[in-house]
C-alpha cells in the first residue's frame, strides 16, 4: 500500500557540556580560528589598508599667456618672454615675437580640453637656429576629491644638428606627483609664481635655475611630445607651433578613514565566509559522531 506523509515534527539536538571541558575548549578554539584566522591571513597578504588609491579627472587648466623662449645657434642666442626682469637680462640679445594662442573646449564641458599656440620671432640673415627652449606657464586645477590649485609649466625643447626655420610638435599637459594628495582638503601651496618677477639675479633667471627649483614641488606638470617636427633651412623667421592637450588625469591620493574601513571589511569578510563554511562542518563532524564529551538534549520545534 502506498505511503504518504501527514504530519512534519521538527527536532532541534543540542550540545551542552561543562566550562572546564574538552568539548568547550574545542569550540573556543574553532571560534577564534574562525574569526581572527581571516583577519590574520588579510593583513599579513598585504593590501588590508588601502595606503593608496586612485581616481580619474579632468583638470581645470587655463594659458596664463606667460612665457619664456631662448633660441640657440652657432653664435647665436636670442630670446623672449613675458617677464620684464628676463627681458632686462637678455639686452640686445631680445627679439620681440608674436604670438598667437586659442584654448579650445572641445566637447563645451566647461573646461578646455587643449592649447593652440603659435609663435614667430624675427631672425637676422647672419643669424641661425639649432636649439629651441620653450617654457608655457599655465593655472592648473583639481576639485573631485581635495582642492588643488598650482601653476604649472610646459617645457618644451629641441636641438638639432642643422639649422632650422621651423619647429612643430604636439603633446599632452600631464601632472607629475611625487606623494599622494589629501582624500580632502584644499592645497594651494604651489599656487605660487614658478618665475620671480621682482628677482634680477642672473643665477636665479637662468632656465636651468627655473626648472630645477619647479621639478623639487611635490606637484608638477610635464609636456609630453609626440612627434616633433623640425623644419630645416633659414628664414626672416622662427616659428614655433604646438598643439597642448589637457587630458583626463589619473590622480593619487590617500583614502579617508570609511574608505580604508569598507576596503579592510570586504577583505575580511570575503575570507570569513569560507572559514565559517569549513569549520561550521568540522563542528558538526565532531560533536554529532560524539569525538568530544556532551550531553544532547533534544527541543521539538513546538515547545
Amino acid at each position: 500500500m502506498a505511503m504518504f506523509n501527514i504530519y512534519n515534527e521538527l527536532v532541534t539536538r543540542k550540545y551542552h557540556t561543562h566550562f572546564w571541558s574538552f568539548a568547550t575548549i574545542f569550540y573556543i578554539c574553532v571560534g577564534v580560528i574562525t574569526y581572527v584566522g581571516p583577519l590574520l591571513i588579510a593583513y599579513y597578504s598585504l593590501g588590508f589598508w588601502l595606503k593608496e588609491s586612485t581616481y580619474r579627472e579632468q583638470p581645470e587648466v587655463r594659458f596664463k599667456h606667460d612665457l619664456i623662449l631662448v633660441l640657440q645657434g652657432t653664435s647665436t642666442v636670442l630670446g623672449y618672454s613675458t617677464y620684464n626682469n628676463f627681458n632686462t637680462i637678455l639686452r640686445n640679445r631680445l627679439r620681440t615675437s608674436t604670438i598667437k594662442s586659442q584654448e579650445v573646449d572641445e566637447n563645451s564641458d566647461g573646461r578646455y580640453d587643449y592649447l593652440e599656440f603659435t609663435l614667430e620671432m624675427p631672425i637676422n640673415a647672419n643669424e641661425d637656429v639649432r636649439s629651441v627652449q620653450l617654457l608655457l606657464f599655465f593655472h592648473y586645477k583639481l576639485h573631485k576629491y581635495s582642492s588643488v590649485e598650482l601653476e604649472s609649466l610646459a617645457y618644451l625643447h629641441y636641438d638639432s644638428g642643422i639649422s632650422g626655420s621651423s619647429f612643430y610638435t604636439d603633446g599632452d599637459l600631464l601632472l607629475k606627483q611625487k606623494n599622494p594628495l589629501s582624500h580632502k582638503g584644499s592645497f594651494t601651496k604651489f599656487n605660487t609664481g614658478i618665475v620671480d618677477r621682482t628677482n634680477t639675479d642672473v643665477n636665479a633667471l637662468n632656465l636651468h635655475s627655473i626648472l630645477t627649483n619647479y621639478q623639487a614641488r611635490n606637484l608638477t606638470t610635464d609636456f609630453i611630445g609626440r612627434y616633433p617636427s623640425w623644419i630645416s633651412g633659414k628664414s626672416t623667421t622662427f616659428k614655433i607651433q604646438t598643439k597642448i592637450y589637457y587630458p583626463e588625469q589619473t590622480i593619487i591620493y590617500r583614502p579617508g578613514f570609511w574608505q580604508l574601513l569598507k576596503h579592510a571589511w570586504i577583505q575580511y569578510l570575503a575570507i570569513l565566509f569560507i572559514f565559517m563554511f569549513i569549520f561550521g562542518h568540522v563542528k558538526s563532524f565532531i560533536y554529532e559522531n560524539r569525538l568530544v564529551a556532551t550531553i544532547i538534549k533534544k527541543k521539538h520545534h513546538n515547545d
